[in-house]
């Protein structure tokens, strides 16, 4: 728990400040930064582990259900450590939540959309999945 939140916190508190104001961030970036139990305890939420430091240095995963509980499969609190970006660690991140979600929704005849809420920052890394913009959210 204390190693995700130690990553969220480098993700979140660095990487948003290009897109939100610094005292919105204020506010915001430690109600984000909390590992959630439903997340790391469920089987589709991973982390990426740094073999020369241990340090994790990414975190996502997917859930059957959104945040506020509806049946909709929902990619859940992606981050990466700052000092990894373009090294792949979101990409693989990606590639095991699809992979997964494609296995649980194998012998179902219509498999539901995923969504996910994205913050500004990240909506060129989910375009860059084929997530399409629907609305924005405040939150």
């Amino acid at each position: 728990k204390e190693a995700v939140e130690t990553l969220l916190h480098a993700s979140f508190g660095n990487l948003l400040s290009k897109d939100y104001d610094a005292n919105l961030l204020k506010i915001a970036v430690p109600n984000l930064c909390h590992a959630r139990l439903e997340l790391l305890t469920c089987s589709t939420w991973y982390v990426v582990e740094d073999p020369e430091t241990g340090n994790i240095v990414g975190c996502g995963g997917w859930t059957p259900k959104s945040p506020f509980g509806e049946d909709v499969p929902h990619l859940r609190h992606f981050a990466t450590d700052p000092d990894h970006l373009r090294k792949g660690v979101a990409r693989a991140l990606w590639d095991r939540t699809w992979n997964d979600w494609c296995k649980y929704y194998s012998d179902k005849k219509d498999r539901p959309d995923m969504e996910v809420f994205s913050t500004l920052t990240a909506e060129s890394f989910y375009a860059s999945l084929g997530f399409e913009k629907v609305k924005d959210i405040p939150i």
